[in-house]
């Protein structure tokens, strides 16, 4: 059985914010770091403060046993699209 995966959306400043209050929120849970990422459309590095970026298709495509996903863009209309794309494809935010 696969894990579950969990996302920051947005891999420059403001996700590079968010990160830490998921990975801490993910640990009081019991989740480990390694099933937290970065997901970004034009990522400019593998690895971002210690954990993995994927590209969005690459997360989609990436087995789990479910997804969640938080949208750390400070562009609203940038986040409402990126938003229908995730329900769309069954991310949970």
């Amino acid at each position: 059985m696969s894990l579950p995966l969990f996302a920051v959306f947005g891999a420059s400043g403001c996700g590079r914010g968010v990160m830490p209050l998921a990975r801490a929120q993910l640990a009081r849970e019991g989740i480990l770091a390694a099933q937290l990422v970065f997901v970004d459309d034009q990522p400019e590095a593998l690895n971002v403060n210690g954990h993995r970026v994927l590209r969005y298709e690459e997360f989609v495509q990436t087995e789990a046993s479910t997804k969640q996903i938080v949208i750390a863009i400070a562009n609203s209309k940038v986040r409402e699209k990126l938003a229908d794309r995730c329900a769309a494809d069954g991310v949970r935010p």
